[in-house]
Parts: C-alpha cells; structure tokens; sequence
C-alpha cells in the first residue's frame, strides 16, 4: 500500500516504498481469469497497472461468452486487460462483442458503472466508436445526476451520490 501511495503522490518514501514495489511485482496474476476469482484477478491487476508493471500473461477469452452480453466483472476485466498495456488481447478477446452498444445499452438499463467500463473496453481495445454514441452519451449520463447534487452521480437514476458512480460518469464524459 505504501508503495501505491508514494507512486500515486510522487513522494520519496525510501526503502519501505521499494519493498512494496518488490511485493507488487512478486504479485502473479492468475493465467486465466475465472469470473468466481475476478476480485483476486482485478485487484492483482489494478496494483500492477498503478505501478506500470505493463501486460502480465494471463488469459480472459475462454470466460467471455460468445453470443452473449458480457456481464459487469468481464467487462471490468476487459477494461484492467486493456488499462495494463495488453492491446492486442484485449482487441482479440472483444471480438464479436460490439462494446460500445453493450455501454449504451447499460446506460438505458440503468447500469452507469459497467456502461464506463464497457467504454473504457472498448477504447483500449482500440474498437471503432461512433459520432453518434458520442451524442447520446450526455442525455444517457444526465439521467444518473445525484438527488440534490447536479455534480455528483448515482447508481442508479435519481439515486444518492456514490463516488464510484460519479468517477464513472465522469470518465464518460
């Protein structure tokens, strides 16, 4: 955790940072993602990608579902594969799955969180994205507007304010 903050706050935290940068880097990600050991597989991969430790060797294609809408954790994993630096497997690994429908979708079924990370998906996967969804994202976003708080966002529509939703809605924006 040490070595996290330090990072994020470009501090000198001497050798208690570098022991957690050691720890971190020690730190194997699963080679094959299982959706029932995605917060293991997710949180392996967000401290990895806080330190820019770059593409580990790991596998996702085998857990999406062909012919099926990717669920939340898939998407999320989808979105870690691609924040990491693997590119290239995360454009394979969504291929057949058109992430951008799969965000407005969400976004109309009231699913802010995994709008964003089927989005995000979809950026670093390096897939096509549309004039038009970029069009509708403010009225889709707008609806999640936290009950008095015009700049926070909910979970849901005219839900409290949450900080993941409101960090969602604004990476969407």
């Amino acid at each position: 955790m040490v070595a996290l903050i330090c990072d994020r706050l470009e501090l000198a935290c001497g050798p208690r940072a570098a022991e957690g940068r050691r720890d971190v880097a020690a730190l194997v990600v699963p080679p094959r993602y299982q959706a029932n050991r995605s917060a293991q597989w997710g949180d392996t991969m967000r401290a990895r990608i806080e330190l820019e430790f770059g593409c580990p060797k790991t596998d996702i294609a085998p857990a999406l579902p062909e012919g099926r809408r990717l669920d939340g954790p898939a998407l999320r994993a989808l979105r870690l594969l691609g924040e990491s630096g693997c590119k290239e497997q995360a454009a394979q690994a969504v291929t057949g799955h058109d992430l951008t429908k799969i965000a407005a979708d969400l976004l109309r079924d009231g699913d802010l969180i995994g709008a964003a990370d089927a989005y995000w998906a979809a950026v670093h996967s390096g897939a096509v994205i549309s004039q038009e969804f970029y069009d509708q994202l403010p009225s889709l976003v707008a609806k999640f507007t936290a009950r008095g708080n015009t700049a926070l966002y909910s979970r849901t529509p005219g839900g409290p304010a949450d900080v993941e939703a409101t960090n969602a809605a604004y990476s969407l924006q």
